[in-house]
């Protein structure tokens, strides 16, 4: 049986908004412990790689982290909850559908010109309308992106069942 790792589980908000989470570790069982005091925390803190500089800290548990981790970049710290940032989490969707419709209009370009080489004028029509429907997902569904109130919202506006590839 592996030894135990006691630790505290910290939310620190940075300046850009951003929610990072650092497990500090009070007893590794091989000689190293802490009482995890604000001081040590503060150090530990000071001393980590952030993408942007820490404003405050908490301590929280477990619980208190979002398990929809495909919006992590939109965590927001309220004090009480570590929540979402809405208008970031719904530009994160629009771009991911933009990402997605990119991948397939890239992947009907060898059809597309295979069809226009061998003169399958249905294929190629059909190709045109499939393709023209991925130009327009974006503005296509612009609208319920924009009117979505959480994460779980903006998780079901999936038409190319992308969703999957960021839980």
């Amino acid at each position: 049986m592996g030894q135990v790792i006691t630790s505290q589980t910290i939310a620190i908000a940075c300046a850009d908004g951003t929610v990072a989470i650092m497990c500090f570790v009070l007893d590794d069982q091989r000689g190293i412990t802490r009482d995890g005091t604000d001081a040590e925390i503060d150090a530990e803190i000071a001393k980590a790689s952030l993408e942007s500089p820490s404003v405050s800290w908490r301590r929280i548990v477990e619980a208190d982290i979002p398990s929809q981790r495909e919006f992590r970049n939109a965590w927001t710290d309220h004090g009480t909850h570590i929540g979402f940032d809405m208008p970031k989490a719904r530009a994160m969707h629009m771009e991911r559908l933009r990402n997605g419709r990119n991948i397939m209009l890239a992947t009907t370009d060898s059809e597309m010109q295979r069809a226009t080489e061998q003169g399958k004028a249905q294929d190629v029509a059909a190709l045109k309308a499939s393709r023209q429907a991925l130009r327009d997902l974006p503005a296509t569904h612009a609208a319920a992106i924009a009117s979505a109130a959480t994460v779980d919202e903006l998780r079901a506006i999936d038409p190319l069942g992308i969703a999957k590839d960021y839980a």
